[in-house]
């Protein structure tokens, strides 16, 4: 995006300037700052910065989410993977 979005920028700055514009992928890297989040995005929807349905909170730590869900039950949540997806099922006999 035109270089305006930073490592020094909040999240916050980030909601506010392309909330309405996109969906967005959230992912939180440590643990500690899944309540933090799920405080933030709650400020955020209550502000009407944000709707929650263009919000998506991922990571790679299945703790992360647990931690984070515990704080926000409503915001859809992903566990991310490396490496190509598992086979599917094979079919019912």
């Amino acid at each position: 995006y035109e270089g305006k979005i930073t490592g020094r920028d909040t999240n916050d700055e980030v909601l506010r300037e392309f909330a309405h514009q996109s969906c967005l992928n959230l992912e939180i890297k440590d643990p500690r700052a899944a309540p933090a989040t799920a405080r933030l995005l709650q400020e955020a929807i209550d502000n009407q910065t944000v709707c929650r349905e263009r919000i998506l909170v991922s990571s790679f730590e299945l703790r992360t989410l647990t931690l984070f869900r515990r704080a926000d039950a409503s915001t859809p949540v992903a566990l991310l993977t490396e490496g190509p997806p598992p086979p599917p099922p094979p079919p019912p006999p």
